[in-house]
């Protein structure tokens, strides 16, 4: 019997629900998902599980009651994991425990009203990267920097309980961590005692419903049932056979959203594409050398990013909130000596000049309007007024400015590419790369788009650049 032929087993034995017209095999949209088998008809519900077999807190809870019945370290590890979660949420709480039930097994404690759900769990295809990677592109950084948290926190627990450590290995830890992530729903529940039916949500581990994969134009919705109080999967519309049952995870548009909190981008929303290697790149495009751009960018407002909105069937991209085009306006310099001009400082501007410095090692700069560290024609450049003291505020002189901007994307997104499949080379000697894959492939997709907007497209998108 496989892993996922034992869970459908075991959920049925907790007495889920599955109807006889769907399956749970491999998704064209990535590990597992629910098929239908047969044509179902609008508003069939076709998966119900009892709120006794779900995994929030309150439950976990009470299963954690019944195991300390049976074993006296179910208590010491549980409470030893819980009370070193350096962030505690309902997700990262629910991880915990999914933690403490995984040393517990390899304890040899009997953990059977959870095992087939806990190897589902072990085996669940995750995002992984080498820690010590270095990378240009943003969101897989973002995933670096959250395993290393994810691993620190293990490692206080080994540190805090070194027992431990034979029966949670760091992979297994950040594994769970991830599987746990995307799987989570939020399930509402009815508020006791109002006839009104007001609820609240709990964030929630449902076995079986976390099959159903995203969709934005879902074809199903989970609720709960107010007489079963039940969690069920029902269809919103008609199902042809073969077809896949999807719900909608998050309303949200941002891909990072999705990123982040599932580990995956959906094809269609917005992606904030960090442009990589951006001195470089910018230095390259405008034949200049050495010219620090980056800093230039935080004191004119310009973040070195663009922001694609992609649809089903096309791709727009917003430069105006990233002000790029202003970057390629001729005869712009850094000055890196602005920081000894305290009397042109103190003339304009009182008591910011800290502020300044924060800013420009930081962020942003929003607390002048002068750019102290830029200069145009040996004069400070004016936020607001850039395009006039420039001579670039004609129509002519935008259309210009977008022209320049497009060899940039065209290097950023060729510089992109090619760092990608270096990190994939790299990733796949020690993890599987699938998510990576379709990830990066979602990602090229939206660059090959970018690349084949014209000038006019590029005009069009921008409204105003000050």
């Amino acid at each position: 019997m496989t892993k996922l032929e034992a869970l459908i087993a075991w959920a049925r034995l907790q007495g889920a629900s599955l109807d006889h017209r769907i399956k749970v095999e491999l998704s064209l949209l990535g590990g597992l998902g629910i098929i239908a088998t047969q044509d179902i008809p609008e508003d069939s519900i076709v998966l119900r599980v009892p709120q006794s077999s779900t995994y929030d807190i309150q439950t976990l809870l009470e299963y954690t009651e019944e195991l300390k019945k049976q074993n006296e370290d179910v208590s010491k590890v549980i409470n030893g994991v819980l009370t070193l979660i350096s962030s505690p949420t309902e997700t990262t709480v629910i991880r915990g425990y999914i933690w403490s039930f995984s040393i517990l097994q390899s304890m040899g404690v009997s953990m059977d009203l959870i095992k087939p759900y806990m190897d589902i769990l072990l085996s669940t295809e995750i995002f992984d990267v080498e820690e010590d990677l270095e990378l240009s592109d943003s969101f897989v950084q973002w995933q670096i920097n959250q395993k290393k948290r994810v691993i620190a926190e293990h490692t206080d627990i080994v540190r805090a309980h070194p027992e431990l450590a034979q029966h949670l290995s760091p992979k297994d830890a950040f594994r769970l961590h991830q599987a746990v992530k995307s799987r989570v729903l939020e399930i509402p529940h009815a508020l006791e005692g109002d006839e009104k039916y007001q609820f609240t949500t709990r964030v929630t581990l449902v076995p079986m419903l976390d099959f159903a994969n995203h969709a934005r134009d879902n074809n199903a919705v989970f609720d709960v049932d107010k007489e079963t109080k039940e969690v069920i999967l029902r269809v919103t519309r008609d199902v042809s056979k073969s077809t896949e049952i999807c719900i909608c995870y998050s309303p949200s548009n941002d891909m990072g959203m999705f990123f982040r909190t599932y580990g995956f981008i959906p094809s269609v929303g917005e992606y904030e594409w960090v442009l990589p290697n951006f001195n470089e790149i910018v230095n390259c495009t405008k034949n200049t050398e050495n010219e620090d751009y980056l800093r230039m960018a935080k004191w004119l407002r310009v973040t070195p990013k663009v922001t694609l909105h992609a649809s089903k069937e096309d791709v727009k991209v917003d430069l105006t909130e990233s002000r790029l085009p202003l970057l390629m306006i001729p005869g712009l310099t850094y000055y890196a000596g602005w920081r000894n001009e305290k009397a042109d400082i103190e003339e304009d501007e009182q008591d910011i000049e800290e502020l300044i410095v924060e800013e420009e090692e930081n962020g942003v700069i929003l607390s002048t309007e002068t750019a102290y560290g830029v200069v145009y024609e040996d004069a400070y450049v004016s936020v607001p007024n850039i395009l006039e003291q420039t001579w670039e505020d004609s129509e002519n002189g935008i259309r210009e400015l977008v022209k320049l901007t497009i060899p940039l994307l065209t290097r950023a997104a060729e510089a992109s590419k090619s760092a990608d499949t270096t990190t994939l080379a790299a990733t796949a000697i020690q993890h599987d790369t699938q998510q990576m894959r379709n990830y990066f492939r979602v990602k090229h997709e939206l660059l090959t788009h970018l690349l084949e907007h014209s000038t006019r497209d590029f005009i069009d998108m921008i409204s105003h650049l000050q």
